[in-house]
């Protein structure tokens, strides 16, 4: 889909932050040239996808273009691609969760560990996939909403004591309306 239509790479980059979400390495490697391209500002096409695949990976030029072109032709719909990444990530937190799962019957079948330990890996193997599954980027639009609001409800706070601190700099204090707990 971002082959395709590289505008759809916003909504797939929320899902999909980093390339370890994709089990199958060319497509690892693939999804990693298309973040790398986008980071450096770089237009994101058939081309210049390819290009940057050659040139970071000892490739075969004529196996990579005819993956790229079936991949690109493969799409349904490139308007689908947040669905699409949507199954990667589910896919990834899947293998993840049977990894987790089968480390812990390795660790338990060789009876040398205590049971809470057991169980406190297990947790903790839980809790680093749940990391995985949260969404870190959100739109502008929601984040810039929510810091007017906060910023609204700092500047009609009636204690003194909890209204932000001047910093003298009148510029400054329009921007951050002063400083706040913990801003220092």
């Amino acid at each position: 889909a971002i082959i395709t239509d590289s505008g759809v790479l916003g909504e797939v980059a929320n899902i999909l932050p980093d390339s370890k979400y994709y089990y199958v390495n060319i497509h690892r490697d693939i999804y990693a040239a298309v973040l790398d391209l986008f980071c450096s500002g770089e237009m994101i096409d058939f081309v210049t996808l390819l290009e940057h695949l050659k040139k970071n990976k000892p490739f075969d030029e004529s196996v990579v273009k005819a993956y790229l072109m079936d991949l690109a032709q493969s799409c349904p719909a490139a308007s689908s691609a947040a669905e699409y990444a949507g199954i990667v990530h589910e896919k990834y937190v899947l293998r993840r969760f049977i990894e987790a799962l089968r480390d812990t019957i390795r660790d338990a079948s060789d009876g040398s560990k205590d049971i809470r330990f057991l169980m406190d890996t297990l947790e903790q193997r839980m809790n680093d996939i749940r990391k995985d599954t949260v969404i870190l980027l959100e739109p502008v639009s929601d984040a810039l909403i929510r810091e007017l609001t906060r910023l609204g409800e700092l500047d009609r706070r009636s204690d003194d004591r909890l209204r932000p601190i001047p910093t003298g700099f009148k510029d400054l204090d329009k921007v951050l309306m002063g400083l706040n707990c913990s801003d220092l």
